[in-house]
Formats: structure tokens, C-alpha cells, sequence
């Protein structure tokens, strides 16, 4: 395959009121190997809603063959299209074996852009890392309490979309308030996070 800058970036460049800010346009070249083949050209590498299920139960199978109590599995509900959004909390349980209530909570979400695949790398690895013997891993547990909601879109990671779910709206812009006058519409996943936040983070 062959890559060059594309020679566009020079008119996109003069229409550009933010200058000298300036633009690319990376241009290839790609041939075929065999006919009546498929090719598939990917933006970022793939990962897919079932690969988060799969990790999921990999590390389910894994805490229950352990006895450990180290890991916790829920959902905060289902996304527009039916989809399960997980919900996984890491810590380290007291002599007693429970959680201690007023550990600080670290909440960290991914792929509300469907499309931005890199986060649910990250999300994986830190997962992994949390529930390792490393001692680094340990302190945090210890001190305190992860919770992972890996795909906050798993419509638009189904459907390949790269911003937006199913109501065709990008999330990010999406978290009215109450009463918010911009408010136009409410999105399904939104506002199950929001209930979710407010349920438990909102004392």
C-alpha cells in the first residue's frame, strides 16, 4: 500500500478562516490481491461489543474460580436498541469482606463516541492491571473503588457508527439538566447515566 498527503489540503488550507492553523488530507493506494475479495479499511483498530462481553466473562469465569471477592458485575440498564451496559466495580473488601462505604470512587467511561475504539483498550488494560497481584495494583484497590462503564454506546458500536446512537445524536452534547430551556431531546443512554449518577454519587 502507498500513502501520501493528498495535494487538497492546499484548497482546504485557503478556505480556512482559523488560520495558520492548517489541515491535512492523507491520501493511498491500495491493490487488490485477488479478485472477488473483501476488503475491509478501518479508521482506528476494531473493538467490537462482543469482544467487551467476552473479555467480561473471561474475567467473570476467572473471580468465580478464584472465590474472588475483589470484582462486582451489574448493568445501569439498556441502551435505545436493547443492548446491556455494563457496569464493573474493582476494590479490595475490609478483613471482614466488605467494601468499606466511604472509599473515594474513581468512575471512568468509554466509547460514548462509538467510533473511538482506542478507550476500550485502555479500559481493558486498566481492568486486567486492577485485578493483578502487583503491588501497585493492590494500593489502589485498597484505597480505592473503580467503577468501569466500558461501552456507554453500544447502539453505535453495533451499528458502526462513529459519534452518534441510535437517535442520531452525539452524546457528548446531549446532558441536559433539568429544566434545561436547549433541551430538545432526551437520549435513552443519557439519562440512564444521569439517573445512575444521581443515585450515587448525589450526597
Amino acid at each position: 500500500m502507498d500513502y501520501d498527503i493528498s495535494p487538497y489540503h492546499e484548497e482546504i488550507n485557503k478556505m480556512n478562516p482559523h488560520k495558520p492553523k492548517s489541515y491535512y488530507c492523507m491520501s493511498f493506494d491500495y491493490k487488490f490481491e485477488t479478485g472477488n475479495d473483501d476488503v475491509y479499511f478501518s479508521y482506528t483498530v476494531p473493538y467490537s461489543y462482543s469482544q467487551l462481553l467476552s473479555h467480561l466473562r473471561q474475567v467473570k469465569e476467572l473471580a468465580e474460580s478464584q472465590s474472588s471477592k475483589l470484582i462486582t458485575f451489574s448493568s445501569i440498564g439498556r441502551s435505545n436498541g436493547g443492548f446491556d451496559i455494563p457496569l464493573i466495580k474493582i476494590t479490595s473488601p475490609d478483613s471482614d469482606g466488605n467494601v468499606r462505604i466511604n472509599k473515594p470512587t474513581v468512575l471512568i467511561i468509554g466509547r460514548q463516541h462509538s467510533g473511538e475504539t482506542y478507550s476500550s483498550f485502555i479500559i481493558h488494560g486498566l481492568i486486567n492491571f486492577l485485578l493483578q497481584k502487583d503491588p501497585v495494583a493492590k494500593k489502589l484497590r485498597e484505597k480505592l473503588e473503580f467503577w468501569f462503564i466500558p461501552m456507554m454506546n453500544p447502539d453505535g458500536i453495533v451499528c458502526g457508527n462513529y459519534r452518534c446512537n441510535t437517535q442520531g445524536k452525539d452524546m457528548n452534547r446531549f446532558f441536559f439538566a433539568d429544566g434545561d430551556p436547549e433541551c430538545q431531546s432526551r437520549l435513552t443512554e443519557v439519562e440512564l447515566f444521569r439517573a445512575f449518577a444521581v443515585e450515587n454519587f448525589s450526597r
